[in-house]
């Protein structure tokens, strides 16, 4: 027997698969029909998955350069403003940040070893170039949800689990 909360779960599970399902199918269309560079149709793929959270803020993590798909500063810029707009007009706030491709990040290499400069992280101790994005991140989320107003306190916020280890202890939980 499903239970209302275990209803909701499995109902919000297919939702999901059916949306990457259908996502799978149209990036497929948009590889034959060479429109996968569409800034358009790539937003409407991001954002349908992210607007379908049910999200009261989204901080949105732009790539560009060398290593990623938008190589330009420009290109970047006008893909970020499409998804922040989407989100904005379906009543989410939703902000980008426009962040730097051209070399990988951290010193890492491999998914084991990229776990491993991931727990560094979670206890403080990352490298620099992988921990000042995510503290951007992390404190553009806290100022867009109003939790703070202010970026360096936000900041400050942000930075605090990693210090004091709460974010390892949740990790390993």
């Amino acid at each position: 027997m499903i239970t209302g909360a275990s209803a909701e779960l499995e109902l919000e599970l297919e939702l999901e698969l059916e949306l990457e399902l259908a996502d799978r199918r149209l990036y497929a269309l948009r590889d034959v029909t060479a429109t996968v560079p569409s800034i358009p149709l790539i937003t409407s793929s991001i954002m349908s998955k992210k607007l379908a959270e049910s999200l009261d803020a989204l901080v949105l993590d732009v790539k560009l350069g060398t290593g990623a798909f938008m190589k330009t500063r420009e290109r970047a810029a006008e893909f970020a403003h499409s998804l922040v707009r989407t989100g904005q007009h379906m009543g989410v706030q939703t902000t980008a940040l426009l962040t730097d491709m051209n070399q990988p990040l951290g010193q890492m290499c491999g998914n084991a070893n990229e776990i491993l400069e991931s727990i560094d992280v979670l206890q403080g101790r990352g490298p620099s170039d992988v921990c000042e994005p995510i503290l951007s991140l992390a404190a553009e989320l806290l100022v867009s949800s109003k939790t703070d107003a202010d970026e360096a306190v936000a900041r400050r916020l942000a930075q605090q689990p990693l210090d004091d280890g709460s974010a390892f202890e949740n990790f390993a939980r």
